[in-house]
């Protein structure tokens, strides 16, 4: 993924507000630092109709190039829906640092690593294995709400049987009678939604 960061600022650097801002700064992360690589200038102090607004944000837009993150003290209204639209991560921060940046674009490969494991997971209907070799994740709450023909058994029977596997995380709102039924290890957790979190491993013989 291109490491770059768009930053609204005011004209003397710090962060503020959107449309009090002048200026788009453009970092690129080279080697382990952020560096400035450009700038767009940007006014919106006598625009106030949707419409001039509407044209200068896409004005501003065109200029951002091979760049889908855009951070500062606070983006709201039009240009928001704007930018939303347009497929950027928008990010509220405090400062301007290495770390921060850093910080953002860790949590952009989470998400995008979840939603990657999501999307698998429905296209399956079964456990999908996390980063952690051996280890298998199912939300079968998302599961069977995305996909309502599917049952705990088939999403789960032939895994169960048939799968080696370490550890599988189960996430759901009871645990099946069936599956407590088998010779499984069941450890159960409720999260902060009041769901199951259920941790099973095999009972060896």
């Amino acid at each position: 993924m291109e490491q770059t960061i768009a930053v609204y600022t005011k004209a003397d650097g710090t962060l503020g507000d959107y449309f009090e801002c002048k200026k788009i700064d453009i970092y690129k992360k080279k080697e382990q630092e952020w560096s400035k690589i450009s700038s767009i200038s940007m006014d919106y102090s006598n625009i106030a109709e949707p419409c001039l607004i509407r044209d200068h944000t896409c004005e501003i837009l065109e200029q951002i190039t091979d760049c889908k993150v855009i951070v500062g003290g606070c983006l709201t209204g039009l240009p928001f829906h704007i930018f939303d639209k347009k497929c950027f991560q928008i990010f509220d921060v405090n400062n301007v640092e290495n770390e921060t940046f850093d910080g953002i674009m860790s949590e952009i490969q989470d998400n995008d690593y979840n939603a990657r494991m999501q999307r698998d997971m429905i296209q399956s209907a079964q456990p999908v294995e996390t980063h952690i070799s051996g280890n298998y994740h199912l939300d079968l709450i998302g599961l069977m709400k995305s996909c309502p023909d599917v049952t705990s058994k088939k999403a789960l029977m032939d895994f169960i049987k048939y799968k080696p596997f370490m550890e599988l995380t189960l996430r759901c709102s009871h645990i099946p009678p069936w599956l407590e039924s088998m010779n499984l290890d069941i450890k159960k957790i409720k999260d902060q939604n009041g769901d199951i979190v259920a941790l099973i491993t095999k009972i060896m013989a």
